[in-house]
């Protein structure tokens, strides 16, 4: 699939994925949705922010990591994924993008602690003998 990503700001790009069948959200008709997803290059680290729901939008999220990749002219590699949006129609593609880049680091807001620590992709991350979940302290890193 092609799908080309979008640069928002110098190492950042919208990765995301387009849904034009979803008819419902939340209550409210709409005329299809987004599911915004953002890849950002530091000068030694990449990171992946949020994901996509797995009903076909992983092949356009890959697509555009691949393309943002290209345009930066880097080595295809996720350092740390960062996930702030727990509900599962933003998050279950993680499993298949974990599965196409191994993960390095995963982190979470202190807020979706309980649920990392019950889903099923934390369960798959552990069986793949990968990092477990951190809660970083956001406040306090330096970038």
């Amino acid at each position: 699939m092609k799908a080309e990503s979008f640069k928002i700001a110098e190492g950042v790009y919208w990765v995301g994925a387009l849904h034009w069948n979803t008819r419902s959200f939340h209550g409210f008709a709409i005329p299809g949705t987004t599911y915004n997803c953002y890849l950002v290059f530091g000068d030694e680290k990449v990171a992946l922010i949020d994901n996509v729901y797995s009903d076909g939008m992983i092949n356009q999220l890959n697509a555009r990591i691949e393309d943002a990749f290209k345009k930066e002219g880097r080595e295809e590699k996720i350092d740390v994924f960062i996930q702030c949006h727990t509900e599962l129609d933003h998050s279950i593609g993680l499993r298949e993008t974990i599965a196409k880049y191994p993960v390095q680091k995963f982190t979470h807001l202190q807020k979706g602690q309980n649920f990392w620590k019950s889903s099923i992709i934390t369960i798959l991350m552990l069986k793949l003998q990968q990092s477990k979940p951190e809660t970083p302290s956001i406040w306090a890193e330096k970038h």
